[in-house]
């Protein structure tokens, strides 16, 4: 009888191992679901405190910038199976199942690799001096922030309150139409610590400085001139800016320590910089829908809401950013 128990009892433990052992080789969908979004959990929280936190390092801005583009995609692949299945044929349903399960285990891979090399960030981001805090409920005010551009923030801010090597400092900021270059020198400049920092904040456009007879110009330069340390933001209109022109300008506020930062859509601007250039891209399709669903969804969790996640996906769909 003892024997017939023991023989048993070591089947079912070998079984049982068995089991385990593919279970954790071939772990299901909802594991891999499961998993990743504990990992994309883990993601947010190091990117929320990274976000609190004043970075002027530019590895960290690049590590974190990687950490991020990883967190959106993931969010994206993982919201794909949330969404309530449509009925379409049989080949094409395995075929396009197949295609997720294979976006999924990239997903998964790629970011527990980019969580796994976040150690000594974490460490580093501790000596990070703080920012003023957003509320909780950020996602109510969308309005008065703005998503993603952290790193083009940072390193605009960085350049703006780092000590002046020359009389005069400037900084290019390039990208197309309509991508949120003004927004985003608007953010920085509206900042307290900015604004502390500059006597006199002052924006002209290309027009102006390609006709010094014209009254603004004469009164922008004239206030220019009276401040010791100046901002100065330069918007080019129609990005022809005449280079006599530009020389004069600058050097009648080529006094004290002020900065400049011109704004462009053409990489021929970039010759006006003392510093390399900022480049400006549009949203990528996962950067989108992460901002979509933010604003669509706030705090909670579209799992919850398939149907109303299906909708939203469709008109981010229509949109045309998502493809």
């Amino acid at each position: 009888m003892d024997t017939l128990f023991f023989v048993v009892a070591s089947d079912i433990i070998s079984r049982l191992i068995s089991f385990l052992v593919t279970k954790y080789k071939n772990p299901s969908t909802a594991d891999k679901l499961e998993r990743l979004q504990g990992m994309l959990l883990r993601a947010r929280t190091i990117v929320e405190e990274a976000q609190g936190r004043q970075i002027s390092n530019q590895g960290m801005l690049l590590q974190l910038r990687k950490l991020m583009v990883g967190m959106y995609q993931g969010y994206y692949i993982l919201d794909t199976f949330q969404e309530p299945h449509t009925t379409s044929t049989r080949t094409h349903s395995t075929a396009r199942q197949s295609r997720k399960q294979k976006k999924l285990q990239v997903a998964m891979e790629g970011m527990e690799a980019t969580i796994n090399d976040m150690k000594e960030f974490i460490v580093f981001l501790l000596d990070c001096p703080g920012l003023p805090r957003q509320p909780y409920n950020a996602h109510l005010f969308m309005e008065k922030c703005m998503f993603g551009r952290y790193e083009e923030k940072e390193l605009i801010r960085d350049f703006l309150l780092q000590p002046c090597d020359s009389p005069l400092s400037v900084l290019p900021i390039i990208g197309p139409r309509e991508v949120g270059k003004n927004t985003l020198i608007e953010h920085v400049y509206n900042e307290e610590s900015v604004r502390e920092h500059f006597s006199q904040i002052v924006r002209f456009k290309s027009d102006y400085l390609n006709n010094e007879e014209n009254e603004s110009f004469i009164k922008g330069r004239e206030l220019v001139v009276s401040s010791v340390k100046s901002l100065v933001v330069v918007e080019l209109v129609s990005d022809d800016i005449n280079d006599e022109a530009w020389r004069r300008f600058c050097s009648s506020i080529d006094s004290g320590c002020s900065k400049m930062i011109v704004i462009g859509r053409v990489e021929t601007i970039s010759r006006l910089g003392t510093t390399q250039a900022i480049k400006l891209k549009r949203l990528r399709r996962h950067e989108f829908w992460y901002f979509f669903r933010t604003l669509a969804f706030g705090s909670a969790n579209p799992e919850e809401h398939p149907e109303l996640l299906r909708i939203s996906r469709k008109i981010a769909h229509k949109s045309k950013v998502l493809s």
